[in-house]
C-alpha cells in the first residue's frame, strides 16, 4: 500500500474514531440524565458487560454493534413499562419519557448512522416537500468563495420569509400574549397557539416546556406582548438550540450569558484643574505620548479605553464566571474579545460573521432581537475548514449577540471536550483563570495607590499574601489540569504564563517600594526563568519590557555604579536603553500577539500600563540621578506627564496622580515654582476625589505624602520658607511611614536634613517645631490601625524618631537626619550586594547635598 493510500486510510480512521468518541459521550450523558448503568447499557445493546466497560474507560476504541443495536438500546431505555419499574429519580424518568418523544435520531447520529427520518431537520408538510427540496438542492450545489456568502444568502431567505410572515401591513394585529395577566394562563395560551396549525412540526413536551420557560423569562424582564411571528421565531430558535445541543454535555449546554457591563476607564487629567496653562501642558504631553506610540499619521488623541465584564452562568446558581477585557477598541469589539479570551478559543476560532435583527412590529416598544454568530475553525493537519453557528433570541441586542457567540463556541467545545469530567474541569479552569485575571487588575490599582494592607475584595488578605497564593494556584493549575489535558494547555497556557509573570512583577514592585531587595530579586528571578524557558511568552512584549524596567529599578536601588554613573538607560548601546523598549512596544502594538489576546492596532490594559512604566522609569531615573543637566530634567518632567497620561487611559487615577506629583518635584529642581504648585494642586484634587469614605483616616492622610513632599521642596528650593517646608516634610514622612514607602521615607529624612542645614543660625528650636508639626503619639497609632502592615524600614524610622534627642542644635539634627537617610540607601546596597564593600552612589550625593538639588 502506498504512503498516499495510508494517509487516506488514516484520515477516515480518524473520522470513525470521532464517531466512537461521540457515542461514548452520548452514553455518558445517558448515565447522567437517565440514571443508566453500564449493566443496563450492555443489556439494551444486547452485548456482554465487559466490552462496554472497556469502551467506556477508553481501553477499547470500538464496540461490536450495528445500527440495530442502537435502535434496540433506545427502545429498551425508553419503553414505558421499563421506565415504570425502574427505581430511578423522577427527573430521570421524565428525561427518559422525553427521549422517547424525541426519537432515536440523536443516538444514531452520534455513532454516524443515518437517522430514522431522512427529512430535513424541521419536518414539513408533504405537499411542500418538492419546493423545499428545490431550494435545498440549489443551496447545496452552489459554489461559494467564502462561507460568509452562503450565510448572507440563507439570511436573506430567512429575512424574506420573516418579512412576509410578520404581517407588518396589518398594524391592528392583536398580540397572542398580552400583559402580565397572561402568566397565569401561559400553558393554555401556548397550547392554543400550537394547535392553530401555524406549522407542521409536532412539538415534544420538552419543546413546549422550553418555549413556556423562555416566554416566562422574557415577561419577567419586561416583554409583556408577543405576536405570532415572535412566538414562531422563538420556537424555531429553541428548536434549533435543542437539536444542536442534543448530544452536548450538560455542563456546556447550560452556559448562559447573564450580564454584560461596560465601564469607561479613561479620564481626563485636566478635569480637576481650571488653569488654562496646565490644561495646555497636559494636552501637549498627551499628544507627544500618542506620537511616540502611534506615529505622526495617527489622530492626536487615541480612543477611550473601555472595560467590559461579561458574566456567564454554567448551570447552577453559584457557577458564575466573569470575563473582563479592556482596550481602546469599540464596546462591540471588547465584549467579543472578552468572550473569546474567557472561553479559551481565541487562537483556534475566527469570527467570520455576526448579525442581529429586531423581530415583530416597529410600533412595539419591547421587541425581541434575533442574533447569529458564525465561528470558523481554519483546520489543522490539512483538514477542511469547519464552521460553527449559534442563533439566539433575547430582549436586548447585547445579550442576543453574546449568547449566539457562546452557543457557537460551545458547539466547538463539545467536539474537543469528550467526557463529563473534562467538561466539569473546563468550568473549574475557566473560572480560576478569569478570577485570577480580574484580581490582578485590581491589585494593579491597589499597588498604584501604595495600598499594601488587607482588602475586603481580596478576602481580607494583603496584596502580597493574595498574589503569593495566586502564584501557587497558577502553578497548581499548570501541574494538574494543563499537564493532564493538552486541550486545556491550548486554551489557557498562555493566560496562566502571562498571569504568573504579572503577579511576580507586582510583587517585585511592592518589594522595591518597601526596599526588600532580597524578595524583589527572587520575584524577578521567577519572571526571568519564565521568559527564558518559554519562547512563546518572550514574544509578549508588555511582560518582557516591564520585566526589563523592573530590573532597571533593581539595579538603581542596588547601587549598581556602572548602571547609574554611565546612565545605561540612556545609552543606545546598552541592553537597558529605554528608547529600545519604546520601539519594541510600538512594533508590538502594530502587530499584536493573538496567542496572548492582543490585537493589531489595539491598545489594551497591558499596553497602556507598559507605556506608562516606560515613560515613568526614564523620568524617575533621571530625576534621582541627574546632578547637572537642566535639559535632562526638562525631559524627565515631560516623561512624567506622558506617563501620567498613559495611566489615565486605563483609569489608574492614583498612579497618574503620583506621576504628576513627581513632575511637580522636577519643576522645583528647575526653579519653576508656579508650575510646580499648579501640578501639586492638580495632584491633590485627583487624589482627594479618589478617596472613599470607607478609607481609614490614616490612609486618607498618608496617600497625600507625595503632594506634601512636592510642596515642601518648592518651599525649600524656591521660596526659602524653611519652617513651612519642614512642616510639609514631617507630614509627608508620617504618610510614607504609614504606606511603607521606603524611598519616600529616605527622601523626607534627607529633606529635613536640608532644612536643618539652612536653619543652623536660626534662633528657632527644632524641639518646638517637631512638637508643633509632628506628634510622636501619631506613630503609636499605627500598631492599632486595622490592617497596617509594619515594614522593616518603617519600624526603624519610628524607632529613630522616638529616640531622637529633639533638644539638639540644628547642625546636629541635620547630621542625624542625613545619616538616617544614607543608612536606608546603604541598606539597599548591602542587601542587594551581600559581603561586598562600598556605598550606594546616592549616599555620596547626599553627603554633599547634591542629591535632588536645584539646577536652575
Amino acid at each position: 500500500m502506498t504512503d498516499r493510500q495510508n494517509d487516506s486510510l488514516e484520515k477516515y480512521e480518524e473520522e470513525e474514531n470521532r464517531y466512537w468518541q461521540q457515542l461514548r459521550q452520548e452514553f455518558d450523558r445517558y448515565k447522567s440524565d437517565l440514571d443508566v448503568t453500564n449493566v443496563e447499557l450492555a443489556e439494551g445493546l444486547g452485548i456482554s458487560r465487559q466490552p462496554l466497560v472497556s469502551f467506556m474507560n477508553k481501553s477499547s476504541n470500538k464496540l461490536p454493534i450495528r445500527r440495530s443495536h442502537l435502535m434496540r438500546l433506545w427502545d429498551f431505555l425508553t419503553a414505558p413499562e421499563q421506565i415504570e419499574r425502574k427505581s430511578i429519580s423522577d427527573e430521570a424518568k421524565s428525561n427518559r419519557e422525553q427521549l422517547r418523544e424525541a426519537g432515536s435520531n440523536s443516538l444514531l447520529k452520534a455513532a454516524g448512522f443515518l437517522p430514522s427520518s431522512t427529512n430535513m431537520i424541521v419536518e414539513v408538510d408533504p405537499s411542500r416537500h418538492q419546493q423545499l427540496q428545490r431550494i435545498t438542492s440549489r443551496l447545496s450545489n452552489l459554489e461559494f468563495t467564502e462561507f460568509t456568502d452562503f450565510i448572507k444568502i440563507t439570511e436573506a431567505i430567512e429575512n424574506e420569509i420573516a418579512a412576509r410572515y410578520y404581517h407588518v401591513s396589518i398594524p391592528d394585529e392583536k398580540p397572542i400574549i398580552d400583559g402580565y395577566a397572561s402568566l397565569e394562563n401561559i400553558d393554555i395560551i401556548v397550547q392554543q397557539w400550537w394547535n392553530a396549525r401555524i406549522h407542521y412540526e409536532k412539538p415534544s413536551r420538552k419543546m413546549l416546556e422550553g418555549l413556556k420557560e423562555a416566554i416566562t423569562k422574557l415577561i419577567a424582564l419586561g416583554k409583556s406582548e408577543f405576536n405570532k411571528a415572535e412566538l414562531f421565531e422563538l420556537f424555531l430558535c429553541i428548536l434549533e438550540h435543542e437539536q444542536t445541543t442534543a448530544n452536548m454535555n450538560k455542563f456546556l449546554r447550560k452556559i448562559r450569558v447573564t450580564e454584560c457591563q461596560f465601564k469607561t476607564l479613561t479620564f481626563s487629567l485636566d478635569e480637576d484643574t481650571d488653569d488654562l496653562a496646565t490644561k495646555q501642558l497636559l494636552k501637549n504631553a498627551a499628544n507627544r505620548a500618542e506620537r511616540y506610540l502611534r506615529g505622526d499619521l495617527y489622530p492626536e488623541i487615541s480612543d477611550t479605553a473601555i472595560e467590559v465584564s461579561v458574566t456567564c452562568n454554567f448551570g447552577k446558581t453559584n457557577q458564575n464566571v466573569c470575563w473582563q477585557y479592556c482596550s481602546s477598541g469599540t464596546y462591540y469589539d471588547n465584549m467579543l474579545t472578552a468572550v473569546a479570551r474567557g472561553m479559551g478559543y481565541r487562537s483556534n476560532l475566527k469570527l467570520v460573521d455576526i448579525a442581529s435583527q429586531a423581530l415583530g412590529r416597529k410600533e412595539v416598544t419591547t421587541r425581541l432581537v434575533k442574533a447569529s454568530a458564525t465561528l470558523k475553525d481554519e483546520g489543522k493537519n490539512n483538514q477542511d475548514d469547519k464552521f460553527y453557528q449559534g442563533v439566539w433570541i433575547d430582549l436586548d441586542t447585547i445579550t442576543s449577540i453574546l449568547q449566539s457567540l457562546v452557543s457557537a463556541a460551545t458547539t466547538w467545545l463539545s467536539e474537543n471536550l469528550s467526557a463529563d469530567e473534562l467538561c466539569k474541569n473546563y468550568y473549574e479552569v475557566c473560572q480560576a483563570v478569569a478570577e485570577i485575571e480580574n484580581s490582578l487588575s485590581y491589585c494593579h490599582k491597589l499597588t498604584s495607590g501604595y495600598v499594601f494592607q488587607t482588602d475586603r475584595r481580596l478576602k481580607n488578605r494583603s496584596v502580597k499574601s493574595y498574589l503569593k497564593e495566586a502564584i501557587e494556584q497558577i502553578k497548581e493549575l499548570q501541574k494538574t489540569y494543563l499537564k493532564a489535558h493538552p486541550i486545556f494547555r491550548e486554551f489557557y497556557a498562555s493566560d496562566l504564563e502571562r498571569q504568573l509573570c504579572i503577579a511576580n512583577l507586582i510583587l517585585a514592585r511592592s518589594a522595591h517600594i518597601q526596599i526588600n531587595m532580597t524578595e524583589a530579586a527572587e520575584f524577578l528571578s521567577e519572571v526571568g526563568a519564565e521568559l527564558n524557558g518559554n519562547s512563546q511568552l518572550s514574544k509578549y512584549q508588555p511582560v518582557v519590557i516591564m520585566y526589563r524596567l523592573e530590573e532597571m529599578l533593581h539595579r538603581f536601588l542596588s547601587g549598581d555604579r556602572s548602571f547609574i554613573e554611565q546612565k545605561q538607560w540612556q545609552s543606545p548601546s546598552s541592553s537597558y536603553n529605554i528608547n529600545n523598549c519604546l520601539d519594541e512596544l510600538k512594533t508590538y502594538i502594530k502587530e499584536g500577539t493573538l496567542r496572548y489576546g492582543s490585537y493589531p492596532g489595539r491598545f489594551d490594559f497591558d499596553v497602556y500600563l507598559c507605556a506608562s512604566e516606560i515613560f515613568a522609569r526614564s523620568a524617575r531615573l533621571d530625576f534621582c540621578s541627574e546632578l547637572e543637566s537642566v535639559q535632562k530634567l526638562d525631559t524627565a518632567a515631560e516623561n512624567f506627564l506622558m506617563a501620567a497620561y498613559c495611566s489615565s487611559k486605563i483609569g489608574l487615577r492614583l498612579k497618574a496622580a503620583h506621576l504628576l506629583a513627581n513632575a511637580s518635584r522636577v519643576c522645583c529642581r528647575l526653579g519653576d515654582g508656579d508650575r510646580a504648585e499648579k501640578l501639586a494642586n492638580l495632584t491633590e484634587n485627583i487624589i482627594k476625589a479618589e478617596i472613599k469614605p470607607t478609607d481609614v483616616f490614616s490612609y486618607q492622610e498618608a496617600i497625600l505624602a507625595e503632594v506634601k513632599i512636592a510642596r515642601g521642596e518648592r518651599l525649600l528650593l524656591i521660596d526659602g520658607s524653611f519652617t513651612e517646608a519642614l512642616k510639609m516634610f514631617f507630614m509627608s514622612l508620617k504618610g510614607s511611614i504609614y504606606l511603607g514607602f521606603t524611598r519616600l521615607i529616605a527622601q523626607n529624612f534627607y529633606n529635613i536634613a536640608r532644612v536643618a542645614e539652612q536653619l543652623k543660625t536660626s534662633q528657632l528650636k527644632f524641639a518646638m517645631l517637631l512638637a508643633k508639626y509632628f506628634d510622636k503619639q501619631y506613630l503609636e497609632l499605627f500598631d492599632e490601625t486595622k490592617g497596617w502592615e509594619r515594614t522593616k524600614v518603617a519600624t526603624e524610622a519610628m524607632n529613630f524618631l522616638s529616640n531622637l534627642d529633639s533638644s539638639a542644635d540644628w547642625e546636629t539634627i541635620a547630621k542625624l537626619f542625613k545619616e538616617e537617610a544614607k543608612s536606608i540607601w546603604h541598606q539597599c546596597f548591602e542587601e542587594a550586594n551581600p559581603g561586598k564593600e562600598g556605598n550606594h552612589p546616592v549616599e555620596e550625593a547626599i553627603d554633599n547635598y547634591k542629591f535632588l538639588c536645584k539646577l536652575k
